[in-house]
């Protein structure tokens, strides 16, 4: 039988999930602080047939109140410790203190070699600096030369406050979040710049299946011969999670029409998603609503162990 890995699962310790309510950020980009335990979440994946799932933590990650350093290595030293106890169940995507770039250099480092983390988990923005920003030059350095994953999860956008009318982030503004971070590292040539990056996106496709043409065009016609990336061929390079969030079956199978099947992993988004979708999208997925035969078993697996080969 194929084993399942979700690549988008989170955890919420219940000393950060209280020190944000602490901070008064109980509902960081309008959404609710859930709460999480490790038993809780292999009680959900045995239900669901998951064999492994891959923590990271969500927005707004350890970048609150002062102590985004100390923040980061305590998350992660929570996330690996779960890996410890549950062998086989869990891997980990670290966490770093963007607001300070060369702690998170460091922390990447630790995290990677001394907590053998899986990958690394970036937010599209810290205090409005995305990661194609210059300040995150080395880290990005560093990345790459250990051809790193890296988990881009979306936060609420600078000015965000300004934007929704009292909606939560996670209704759309997540979707193009995810995109404006995407087209910033293409067209900023930080994709080319750092080619050995391998970059997981989130939720179906986030906004891209609508826009990566009207980009590609729009590039073509307003930027210099020298600055035209071919958006397309650099999307296609990354990998695409599915599952998590959106409804099937139009949005999952127009990325797959952009993309192909060779970069698809399997995600749930647990435990921030609404666990009725959580179980209707992976039973629709699992069941072959989407995808059939070999490239089922990539989505569900194959590919996933190329990235994270220490879950196998």
């Amino acid at each position: 039988m194929t084993r399942v890995i979700d690549v988008h699962a989170h955890y919420v310790p219940q000393d950060y999930r209280e020190a944000l309510v602490a901070a008064g950020i109980s509902r960081p980009d309008g959404s609710p602080v859930p709460q999480w335990s490790a038993a809780s979440h292999l009680e959900l994946m045995d239900e669901l047939g998951i064999d492994t799932a891959v923590l990271s933590v969500s927005s707004p990650g350890p970048c609150f109140g002062d102590d985004a350093i100390a923040w980061a290595q305590r998350l992660n030293d929570e996330g690996a410790r779960a890996v410890a106890e549950y062998p086989g169940r869990f891997g980990l995507l670290a966490s770093l203190p963007m607001t300070a770039p060369e702690a998170a250099v460091k922390e990447a480092v630790r995290a990677l070699d001394a907590l053998w983390a899986d990958g690394i988990i970036l937010l599209t923005n810290v205090a409005g600096r995305y990661p194609a920003h210059p300040d995150f030059s080395e880290l990005l350095a560093e990345l790459n030369r250990r051809r790193a994953v890296v988990f881009l999860h979306p936060t609420a956008p600078p000015g965000y406050e300004s934007i929704p009318n009292g909606r939560p982030a996670a209704l759309i503004e997540y979707l193009f979040e995810t995109t404006r971070a995407v087209v910033d590292l293409i067209l900023s040539r930080t994709l080319e710049r750092y080619p050995d990056i391998r970059w997981i996106l989130p939720h179906n496709g986030s906004a891209l299946t609508a826009t990566a043409d009207r980009v590609q065009l729009l590039t073509n016609f307003l930027l210099p011969v020298g600055s035209r990336p071919n958006v397309e061929k650099l999307v296609k390079g990354m990998y695409h999670e599915i599952g998590s969030s959106a409804p099937f079956p139009r949005q999952a199978r127009t990325l797959v029409d952009m993309v192909g099947t060779q970069h698809l992993v399997f995600g749930t988004d647990t435990p921030y998603a609404p666990d009725h979708a959580v179980v209707e999208n992976a039973h629709r997925i699992c069941g072959g609503g989407l995808l059939r035969g070999k490239d089922l078993d990539d989505l569900l697996s194959t590919t996933a162990l190329e990235l994270f080969p220490r879950l196998a």
